[in-house]
């Protein structure tokens, strides 16, 4: 019944209970976030240009790799966010920070796993990495980050690199999420939909937020690159 309603984008594979009020960006112990910088001369392929920042310019691995030490623990990581971030408290705790060279090279991945990240916060870390790693660059601006809170790293990596989680070919041609099915008029339960019913036209919240009025989780495959 939902996938008869939704874009051929989008189909709905699973569907389950979960307590009222559950929220998918809390339920996490920690996240896992990538970024990938295409270092190859060459173009990318068709299919990493939405995924991948194209940067040819030379690079310090070992400067990136003492940079991606420097977050390790729990820090104040202020300086790390751009405006916007309602969050209530700016201290996270990252347990894993690395580089990670794959497709021979082409590709340099940063992968970094935490507790919770504020707003932009893992592409301003990837920026200043990739600043201090240019030949002219340094480490300075992250150390003064990390130990002024107050102070503000301007650097920000393009959003195109910026990956939750799946690898880059799964990101790019079969994207799955968990969703809150809810009512155009956010009232009736979900369930009433997955039965059959022919409630109104129904939408998908995707990692929005807590369930209004329903205790659903629906997992979700996108077909569409993202």
């Amino acid at each position: 019944v939902l996938n008869r309603r939704l874009s051929p984008a989008v189909a709905i594979v699973h569907a389950s209970w979960v307590p009222k009020g559950w929220d998918p960006r809390r339920a996490r112990a920690k996240k896992q976030y990538s970024y990938r910088i295409w270092r190859s001369p060459e173009p990318p392929p068709v299919w990493w240009h939405r995924v991948v920042w194209v940067h040819p310019v030379p690079l310090s691995w070992s400067r990136l790799e003492r940079g991606a030490d420097l977050f390790l623990g729990r820090h104040d990581f202020r300086a790390f966010r751009s405006e916007g971030s309602s969050a209530q408290t700016t201290v996270r705790t990252i347990a894993a920070s690395r580089w990670i060279q794959e497709e021979d090279g082409r590709i340099w991945r940063y992968q970094v796993i935490g507790d919770g990240f504020l707003y932009r916060m893992v592409r301003h870390m990837t920026g200043a990495m990739v600043e201090a790693a240019r030949p002219d660059g340094s480490l300075d601006v992250m150390i003064r980050g990390l130990a002024y809170p107050e102070s503000k790293v301007q650097a920000l990596a393009p959003a195109s690199g910026f990956r939750h989680r799946n690898d880059p070919h799964t990101v790019a041609r079969h994207r799955r999420c968990h969703c809150h099915v809810l009512t155009r008029r956010w009232r009736a339960p979900a369930a009433a939909a997955l039965e059959g019913s022919r409630s109104p036209r129904l939408r998908a919240r995707c990692l929005s937020g807590p369930a209004q009025q329903s205790g659903h989780r629906i997992d979700v495959e996108s077909r569409d690159a993202v």
